[in-house]
């Protein structure tokens, strides 16, 4: 799903993780906070991960303050 949705930006050139990340990849961002998966009609239409706040952030400040959760 993750491969299909970001097809369109991988093909302009574009790397994010979700257009090539693997299984176990996966498998360890959804580790990191809550997921949840959106169902219209028995048909997944989406998912969210919500990470908690104190979770390092290295690439930005903000995501390491105790106030701030994240939404993936």
């Amino acid at each position: 799903m993750l491969h299909r949705a970001y097809a369109p930006l991988a093909s302009m050139g574009f790397r994010y993780l979700a257009t090539h990340q693997d299984v176990e990849t996966t498998r360890r961002r959804i580790a990191k906070g809550e997921c949840y998966v959106g169902v219209v009609e028995g048909t997944v239409v989406g998912t969210v991960l919500l990470v908690p706040p104190d979770r390092r952030a290295p690439w930005c400040d903000w995501y390491d303050r105790p106030d701030v959760a994240v939404v993936r």
